[in-house]
């Protein structure tokens, strides 16, 4: 995600895209964690929080894992922060 791979989300997709065809082409499964990101942002005991703007969302946050996928990543691990952006009720990604 942005989160491990630095703040630029067009360097962080082309990283995510590099990192799974490189490992695939090695025979090993890749499996990108924390979909949708946003798993640094959390404050005391309070679940996370993605709090990107549902308009950039898509050019931003997800773009790693749009990259991985399009490498060959056949799993994505879903993490457990609060996109309230795109689900208001506060319900889990």
């Amino acid at each position: 995600t942005v989160d491990c791979l630095g703040s630029n989300s067009d360097f962080a997709a082309r990283a995510a895209e590099r990192i799974v065809s490189t490992f695939a082409e090695e025979g090993i499964v890749s499996m990108p964690l924390n979909f949708p990101g946003g798993a640094n942002n959390v404050t005391g005991k309070t679940p996370p929080v993605l709090v990107t703007p549902k308009n950039v969302l898509h050019h931003a946050d997800l773009a790693p894992y749009i990259k991985a996928i399009e490498a060959g990543a056949p799993m994505i691990h879903v993490g457990n922060m609060y996109v309230p952006t795109i689900e208001p009720a506060r319900v889990p990604a």
